[in-house]
């Protein structure tokens, strides 16, 4: 099983993007691969608000919660994606296409997932369930306030 920087570094690669983080919901980076100096933790910042506002929009509007949210810019391509109470964030280039980034954020996270439960607590998935501990993405939360 691969580490988050490596699932990050994999996913930002396939998406021709300029930088791949996680952050927890309140933006605080996790984990980031960036090529560009791109400041990482603004956007982190931004994209924790951006999917909050979402999350309400999606609840008041009676949408459901987003999958992902994008922002198309002049030159870049923010996609973020909830995951439990983190958020994964591709930002784009004027390479990146909005379909690749789309497949490799949602096919990425479940290795994501696995690689905070393994990197944040030293066990796998399989290894949490055994010991009666089911590792979803609600239960995130709970794992990222024991590791900060």
């Amino acid at each position: 099983m691969e580490t988050l920087t490596a699932v990050l570094k994999t996913m930002k690669t396939r998406a021709l993007a300029d930088a791949a983080f996680v952050a927890s919901g309140d933006g605080l980076i996790l984990d980031a691969i960036s090529d560009n100096g791109i400041p990482l933790d603004s956007i982190a910042a931004y994209a924790a608000g951006s999917v909050s506002v979402s999350e309400r929009m999606g609840e008041d509007a009676r949408l459901g919660v987003p999958q992902s949210v994008i922002h198309l810019y002049a030159n870049k391509t923010l996609m973020i994606a909830p995951l439990g109470p983190a958020l994964v964030v591709l930002v784009g280039n004027g390479r990146s296409q909005l379909g690749m980034m789309r497949v490799q954020l949602q096919s990425g996270l479940p290795d994501l997932q696995a690689a905070l439960q393994r990197d944040l607590f030293g066990t796998t998935p399989e290894e949490a369930a055994t010991n009666g501990h089911v590792p979803a993405a609600e239960n995130l939360g709970a794992m990222l306030a024991a590791a900060g």
